[in-house]
């Protein structure tokens, strides 16, 4: 069975490589068809394979570009639906603009708590695996109904994610967004008063 990591990573190449060239080339072979151009599949192909390196940019760009711009300032929304009873819409704006300013600070803490998540999360899978004499790999795969020590383990690394992991997990963010929160309305509090004091001089 592939370890998941490297399925991830394969995944990953597959979308820098062959999606990118495929989908690039469906794009060129759809517009010259509409536009009566004569055009084959193969020729299509051969020119998005000769613009592959800046597809491969553009590519690597957009995955660079979600996971430290976009997702960060789009943290918040489930937050903003859940606790401000914002609407989707308003939600995906309010988390924008709580956000502005700080996303690099945010990026930066998921990378941080992402990693000290993993080997907290490695060394008690390690520690539950040594405890019912399994191995780490047999935690990963699927347990036979008749091999109990596997079982009780996956069950025991399961309920450890579940109800210790997942809830420090939310309550770093929450932290976060009540951070944030308290930002705003210290922001928000110096700028009323001058606001009263230049509407007292006129």
């Amino acid at each position: 069975m592939v370890p998941e990591s490297l399925r991830s990573v394969f995944s990953t190449l597959y979308y820098l490589s062959i999606w990118s060239i495929f989908s690039s080339a469906s794009v060129f072979y759809i517009y010259c068809k509409l536009n009566c151009q004569k055009i084959s599949i193969q020729q299509s192909i051969r020119v998005s394979l000769n613009k592959f390196a800046d597809l491969l940019l553009w590519k690597t760009l957009q995955v660079v570009l979600i996971y430290t711009f976009i997702i960060p300032r789009l943290s918040f929304v489930t937050w903003a639906i859940m606790i401000e009873n914002y609407s989707l819409e308003d939600a995906l704006r309010r988390s924008w603009n709580l956000t502005r300013g700080y996303g690099w600070q945010i990026f930066g803490s998921y990378v941080a708590f992402a990693l000290g998540a993993r080997a907290a999360t490695t060394l008690s899978s390690g520690l539950i695996a040594a405890a019912f004499g399994v191995s780490l790999t047999d935690l990963s795969q699927p347990a036979s109904i008749t091999d109990l020590p596997s079982v009780v383990a996956k069950v025991a690394d399961l309920g450890l994610s579940l109800f210790l992991i997942q809830p420090i997990s939310l309550m770093f963010y929450m932290l976060i967004f009540l951070y944030l929160l308290d930002v705003e309305r210290q922001r928000l509090s110096l700028k009323s008063p001058a606001a009263f004091t230049t509407q007292t001089v006129e």
